[in-house]
């Protein structure tokens, strides 16, 4: 029998020598777990020190995701680096060696979710590298019909410029339906990112030279600073309500089935009746998903057409990953969100896929 030890010695001396070859300066962790999952949620949690704590999880996409060990244990990995507000980059295609050089291509940028600045920060310092530096930069934003477009183009060109980031922008208009799986993540970023901005201490002056400020202040024309706050405030209420929510969603089973809800019948009254009421919320909030997840398919298959009509030719295509479904469900919803990904994803031939923590602030003042 093979020692865990043995395996783990292995394994460390295995990533230290790709370390060596790739000539990349990092730390080799292991863990040993039963299954991916379990490991995943180990590493980030133990993995780091303080300021060497990483924030982020790299991952290659799960080739064959229909398989029922892959998507679950994919759609867990992920909702686990979400609850602990870690940033996800899944990778997806063939991705050039070290020593290749890409001459004459584009780096797509669709900036569905305005998460801060993150997704374009990532792809600036990518191009740094001698392997995409001879590419262009290209950001495409979506606006909804009622937007000032011209303004969030000339704002965001605006601010790059200061950012010192070279990049042409391009605005597309689409409609709340459209971009509907994406539309709530929205608010919700907003709101984290206001919080985080409190905390850093910035001014409102400074808040206003910020990428998602920027963006977000040509959501509704004429939109002013005030009616930003104001909506900034909203958003930090439905916040609230949310955390509220989960918290007491935690205190009860995940996933509520008619057999072991029916298995609770001999608890006392205030007990079974409030099983009663998470009942009643979970049946709402399962129907609410069948509409939501069509609604979610639908946005993946028109996103899709519209980068393969402008992207077909960039060497790389980066995009917002939207977020699974938290708390778990079951393995149906898990298996409609990986499909969601894919149709997202789909005659793309190189993609990254990146969604952050939700906190990041991107100013010019950093």
């Amino acid at each position: 029998m093979v020692d865990d030890n043995d395996i783990l010695e292995k394994q460390r001396e295995l990533l230290t020598q790709g370390l060596k070859e790739h000539k990349l300066a990092g730390f080799v962790q292991v863990t040993c777990e039963e299954s991916i999952p379990k490991g995943t949620t180990t590493l980030l949690q133990t993995a780091g020190l303080g300021g060497l704590k990483p924030n982020t999880i790299l991952m290659g996409w799960p080739e064959h995701w229909k398989n029922k060990n892959s998507y679950e244990n994919f759609s867990r990995v992920v909702r686990c680096a979400t609850v602990l507000h870690q940033s996800v980059l899944v990778a997806r295609g063939t991705f050039p060696q070290r020593k290749q050089k890409i001459v004459g291509g584009t780096i797509d940028v669709w900036w569905v979710v305005h998460d801060g600045g993150m997704m374009l920060l990532i792809a600036h310092l990518i191009k740094q590298h001698k392997t995409w530096r001879k590419c262009r930069l290209r950001i495409f934003t979506i606006a909804q019909l009622e937007d000032d477009s011209v303004k969030m183009r000339n704002d965001l060109k605006s601010i790059l410029y200061e950012l010192r980031i070279d990049a042409t922008v391009q605005v597309i208009e689409m409609s709340n339906r459209d971009i509907s799986a994406y539309t709530y993540e929205r608010t919700v970023n907003m709101a984290e990112r206001n919080k985080m901005m409190e905390y850093m201490g910035l001014t409102k002056r400074q808040k206003k030279r910020t990428l998602s400020f920027v963006v977000e202040s040509a959501h509704t024309p004429g939109t002013s600073a005030v009616e930003v706050d104001d909506a900034l405030k909203e958003a930090e209420e439905a916040l609230d309500d949310m955390e509220v929510y989960a918290g007491r969603c935690s205190e009860a089973s995940p996933v509520i089935t008619v057999e072991n809800y029916a298995s609770t019948s001999s608890l006392a009254g205030t007990k079974q009746a409030e099983l009663e009421v998470e009942h009643e919320k979970l049946t709402v909030r399962r129907s609410q998903l069948k509409t939501d997840q069509l609604l979610a398919m639908d946005t993946s298959v028109k996103l899709n057409g519209l980068v393969r009509e402008h992207s077909s030719e960039a060497a790389l295509v980066m995009m917002n990953m939207p977020p699974p479904v938290t708390p778990y469900v079951d393995l149906i919803t898990d298996q409609n969100y990986v499909e969601y990904l894919d149709i997202l994803t789909e005659g793309i031939s190189r993609s990254l896929l990146v969604r952050g923590s939700g906190t990041e602030v991107v100013t010019v003042y950093s």
